[in-house]
Formats: structure tokens, sequence, C-alpha cells
């Protein structure tokens, strides 16, 4: 009787194993990141007004924080995601625009442009979800981009300050 009883315990185990596979919910949670040490270190290096949003909603998360340095060039990137679990990114470059316009906005036409908080953004949007705002400022070039609505973009780049 007791190795009838492991038995089925083995194959009740080997079902639960292989169901966690096809199991949604058990997917790996967003990890979050705390981007001041580097939006410091950023600042710090940068010739330029480094971003990051102040007073969004409890609900954004911070996903990816990244900070290079290129010779006299700094790039800086903020990665959240929404409430809805939609994607917005925050980059700004003060080298080639190129470079970074290559990267972000590969695929997506101009679409005319927006103002938010008194700044004239351009609005590019794709065939697929991505959109992207671009501003470029005292030879800094802003990007906003991701899968979030244009709605949710403009409310990221209205929250966006110095410091």
């Amino acid at each position: 009787m007791l190795r009838s009883v492991v038995l089925l315990l083995v194959i009740v185990a080997t079902i639960w194993w292989v169901g966690q596979f096809f199991n949604e919910e058990s997917a790996t949670p967003v990890r979050t990141v705390d981007y001041s040490g580097q939006l410091s270190a950023a600042r710090d290096l940068a010739r330029y007004d480094v971003l990051a949003p102040a007073g969004l909603d409890a609900g954004w998360r911070a996903t990816s924080v990244e900070l290079q340095e290129t010779g006299r060039s700094v790039q800086w990137h903020l990665g959240f995601l929404t409430p809805e679990d939609e994607y917005v990114g925050l980059e700004q470059f003060d080298g080639d625009a190129d470079v970074l316009t290559d990267q972000h906005l590969d695929g997506l036409q101009r679409a005319g442009s927006t103002r938010i908080a008194g700044e004239k953004w351009a609005v590019f949007t794709g065939a697929g979800s991505d959109q992207a705002l671009l501003r470029t400022h005292d030879g800094v070039l802003t990007v906003v981009v991701g899968t979030a609505g244009l709605d949710q973009l403009e409310q990221f780049a209205a929250a966006l300050v110095a410091s």
C-alpha cells in the first residue's frame, strides 16, 4: 500500500510540474529597479539636463536603467511598465541623433506633433504597437517610446523633470 501511495504522489507531482510550463499565471513577476543611483551618476556625467519622471501613479514601475558614455556623449535610458503592463522607455542622447533614431524609431513614421508642458514633440507611429514622441532641445535628443497608448506616452513625457 505504501508503494502505491508513493507512486500516486510521484504521478501527481509530475503532472503538477508539467502543468507549470503551461500555466500563464506562474509567469515570472516583473523585476523592478531602483534607478536613483544611476540617475545621480548620469546627472553628474552628462552635459545636459538628464530627465526622469516625477509624480507618476504608483502603478508605474521602473524595470530597466542604463547609462552609457561614448567619448563625450552620454546616453541615458529608463524603462517603465504602465499600470496596464505596457512598456514606456525614455532615451536621451547628446551624440549623433541618427544613432538614437535608428535604434528606437526604426519602422515608425512621423504622424504629426503635439505640445506637452509647453514643449513641441514630434509624434511617430507604426504598423505594430510601438509609438514614440521625439524632442530635440539644445543638441539633446529625447525619445519617449513604447507599446503604451499615445495618451500614456504623453502623460509620461509631461512627468519628466530635470531634478
